[in-house]
């Protein structure tokens, strides 16, 4: 169960890396600030509609295999946004 739940984290991740690329490149930042938020929203968004899909199919539900995905999801959501921020600092112009 850990491995679908990492393999729907990687496609959130992709997912909302597409958003992160279109703010750094936005023109001001409100736009990537903007596009930040909306990436954030959307992978989590995944990923309540992950774990209602599970806990809707199958019975018991591991909560600990939950916990786990959990965890997963915010040390994606921290290792992201600390990519992000140091390319948007990197970035010339900005």
């Amino acid at each position: 169960m850990l491995f679908v739940g990492n393999l729907v984290l990687f496609v959130a991740t992709a997912l909302s890396f597409r958003l992160y690329e279109k703010g750094i490149n936005a023109k001001g930042t409100h736009g990537f600030i903007r596009m930040i938020y909306s990436a954030m929203m959307l992978k989590m968004a995944i990923c309540i509609a992950a774990v209602l899909v599970y806990a809707f199919a199958f019975k018991p539900v591991n909560k600990i295999a939950v916990a786990v995905f959990f965890v997963l999801y915010f040390i994606y959501t921290f290792a992201e946004i600390k990519i992000v921020t140091r390319l948007n600092k990197d970035k010339k112009n900005a």
